[in-house]
C-alpha cells in the first residue's frame, strides 16, 4: 500500500465501524458516562499503526474535536511530520485531503450513505471519537476501544481504539493511539482547501481506488 493513499483507506475503515455499530451505540449500551458539552473543544497527539500481513506502517498526527461541531484528523509520516492526509466532518459534510497527491473530496452525509448502504450521520460517528460507543462487530469489521484518559468532572476520552478489517483472503487492521489529552479552543475549525491547486474527486472515483488498494493487500 502506498503512504499516499493510507489515509483514504483508513478513514473509510472508520466509516464502516461507525455503521456496524451504530444501533448498539444509539440504544445507550456502552455504560459509558460523558460530562462533555456543546461546544466543548478538546486536541489529541495521534498515532496510527496499519498493518496487513507482514506489512506496517506507523504515521503520527493530531485529532481536534469541537463537541456537536466538527471532527479534524490529521496524519503525518516520518521525523519530519510530512502530511499524508486531513479528514474533517462537520454537522453537513466530511472532506478529505491527500496531502501528497493534491486531491480532495467533500461529500454530504447522504452520497455517503449512498456508498456505504447504511444511514450514516455526524452524531453515529462523533460517538466514537468521544469514547461513547461500544464495541462492534460484524463479519467485515470489528472495533474496540483499548483504554481511557480521565479528564475529570466524570469527563473522558479514548486513549486507544482497535479496528479489524477482513475480507476473504485479506485483513487489515489498525491501532490508534491518543496521547496528551487537554481542552483547547485555539485552533481553525474549518479546513481551507485552494482548489487552484488541488483536483476534486468524485466519492464513485475515491470508491475505486480503495478498490485498488484493497487488490494490493
Amino acid at each position: 500500500m502506498r503512504y499516499k493513499y493510507l489515509f483514504i483507506a483508513f478513514a473509510a475503515a472508520v466509516f464502516l465501524a461507525s455503521c456496524s455499530t451504530t444501533r448498539k451505540a444509539a440504544r445507550g449500551k456502552s455504560g459509558q458516562v460523558s460530562g462533555w458539552n456543546t461546544g466543548d473543544c478538546v486536541t489529541q497527539r495521534t498515532g496510527l499503526v496499519l498493518k496487513s500481513g507482514d506489512r506496517s506502517v506507523s504515521l503520527g498526527g493530531s485529532l481536534r474535536m469541537k463537541r456537536d461541531d466538527v471532527i479534524q484528523m490529521n496524519l503525518t509520516y516520518g521525523f519530519l511530520g510530512i502530511g499524508v492526509g486531513s479528514m474533517e466532518l462537520t454537522q453537513d459534510s466530511v472532506l478529505f485531503v491527500s496531502r501528497m497527491t493534491k486531491q480532495y473530496t467533500r461529500s454530504s452525509y447522504d452520497e455517503l450513505s449512498e456508498i456505504v448502504g447504511k444511514r450514516i450521520s455526524f452524531a453515529d460517528i462523533q460517538r466514537y471519537f468521544w469514547g461513547e460507543a461500544g464495541e462492534g462487530k460484524t463479519p467485515v469489521v470489528s472495533w474496540k476501544y483499548t483504554g481511557f484518559s480521565d479528564m475529570g468532572d466524570d469527563r473522558r476520552l479514548p486513549s486507544g481504539l482497535e479496528l479489524s478489517v477482513k475480507s476473504p483472503g485479506r485483513s487489515a487492521d489498525a491501532l490508534i493511539q491518543l496521547s496528551n489529552p487537554r481542552v483547547d479552543d485555539d485552533w481553525n475549525k474549518r479546513t481551507r482547501i485552494n482548489e487552484r491547486n488541488y483536483d476534486r474527486l468524485t466519492l464513485e472515483q475515491v470508491a475505486r481506488l480503495l478498490l485498488s488498494i484493497v487488490n494490493r493487500l
